[in-house]
């Protein structure tokens, strides 16, 4: 009989298809440990070189984190370059589309870096001034200049001194001087220091009753839609303060005051009184606006110097 076992010639195929997939398994490991590496070099030199602009979010799916972390870069773009509000669909078309961006898992969620450059910001910046201008140029005709009227001087407006009356000393006739005595004095201060301490007692209490009453703002939304309707039931500015602050630090909108408002055709408007009564919800638009909350078209001209806040939702 002929000995039986495993031919020589097989032994050795197995030895080397086992050394082919340890070789190519410690390929990948070196290749991922090698992608890990310059992923992190990378997010070092964005984050402390001042060269970029960058947004920054963790969610539960790598696609969620991207997007989110791409609307904190539009934010933070808009703040860098306010000029930027009037092509936001352009640029945040661009933000979509652009593979700037780096991610990587944090335990059982994911991480993403979305960033830009600031030189290539503020190139965008300039082409759409550029533009801006070219269109304005385009469109506005000037009108002729009308001559100017001869000015009329003003006739001078006399003022008459009057000079308050005042007691005067029979005697001498000079004006009389009142004197204080010790016990008048006393009594003022004690009247003054009651009226001081009454008033502190009373913004104690309204402090206390403003933070007890004080209710739970939502902070978690599904779309700017979402947000919007939100937004429209808040009656007190300084929980639209509260809440504008949040979502503009998770790239949801943006906002600004009465001063930076440059493209009025983007944005809402909130129009409140001096004491934090929200007045009034814009929608977009120039002259002619609607009232979200009446349903009615108006102008901004209707409350005349009244404070407001615009805002631009991150859709």
């Amino acid at each position: 009989m002929e000995p039986t076992g495993i031919p020589v010639n097989s032994s050795l195929q197995n030895c080397n298809v086992m050394k082919q997939i340890l070789t190519i398994l410690l390929f990948c490991f070196i290749s991922l440990y090698g992608s890990s590496q310059n992923k992190r070099n990378k997010e070092r030199d964005i984050k402390t070189t001042d060269l970029y602009l960058y947004g920054e979010a963790t969610a539960d799916t790598q696609d969620e984190a991207t997007n989110l972390a791409k609307k904190m870069l539009a934010s933070r773009i808009y703040d860098f370059e306010p000029g930027l509000i009037n092509n936001s669909e352009s640029l945040e078309q661009a933000i979509d589309k652009s593979e700037h961006y780096i991610s990587m898992p944090r335990g059982i969620k994911f991480r993403t870096i979305a960033f830009m450059l600031k030189t290539e910001v503020q190139e965008l910046a300039n082409d759409a001034a550029m533009a801006t201008a070219e269109e304005s140029a385009t469109t506005d005709k000037p009108s002729p200049a009308a001559s100017p009227e001869p000015e009329q001087a003003a006739a001078p407006v006399p003022v008459a001194a009057v000079t308050p009356p005042q007691e005067q000393n029979p005697q001498s006739g000079e004006p009389a001087v009142h004197r204080q005595s010790l016990a008048e004095i006393e009594q003022e201060t004690q009247k003054r220091n009651q009226a001081e301490a009454t008033a502190d007692e009373k913004h104690a209490q309204t402090s206390t009753d403003e933070t007890s009453e004080q209710p739970q703002i939502r902070s978690s939304f599904s779309s700017g839609e979402d947000l919007l309707q939100y937004i429209l039931t808040i009656e007190d500015a300084r929980i639209l303060q509260k809440l504008f602050d949040e979502q503009k630090g998770k790239g949801m909108m943006i906002y600004g005051g009465k001063s930076t408002l440059s493209f009025p055709d983007k944005c809402y408007l909130v129009v409140y009184s001096r004491n934090g009564v929200v007045k009034a919800y814009l929608d977009k638009g120039r002259v002619s606006r609607k009232n979200l909350l009446t349903d009615t078209m108006e102008s901004l001209n209707n409350y005349g110097n009244e404070p407001f806040i615009w805002f631009q939702l991150m859709n």
